[in-house]
């Protein structure tokens, strides 16, 4: 499907992020983190684009460290921890 440009540009929103993209907000890959021995959902956030986690319980999550996470995401890449406070951390590798 084509990329939805609503009147929020310059930011383009698609399901699934695309490697030369900018001001890029998409999903699919639904990320999750560990810390703490704990996984939790995560936004991946770098300076092109932000990747949404999942919020249902039936839907899944890639762990950050899978290769099409660490290809699209930039090495300073933040993975935001969703809970009760959000909680910011370097993009496990």
């Amino acid at each position: 499907a084509p990329p939805i440009t609503p009147p929020l540009a310059p930011f383009t929103f698609r399901h699934i992020a695309q490697p030369e993209a900018k001001a890029e907000i998409s999903g699919h890959y639904h990320p999750k983190a560990r810390l703490a021995g704990q996984s939790k959902p995560c936004f991946l956030a770098d300076a092109k684009r932000l990747i949404l986690p999942a919020y249902g319980i039936y839907t899944g999550g890639l762990r950050s460290h899978e290769p099409v996470l660490t290809t699209l995401m930039a090495k300073d890449a933040l993975a935001i921890l969703t809970g009760p406070r959000a909680l910011a951390i370097p993009m496990p590798r």
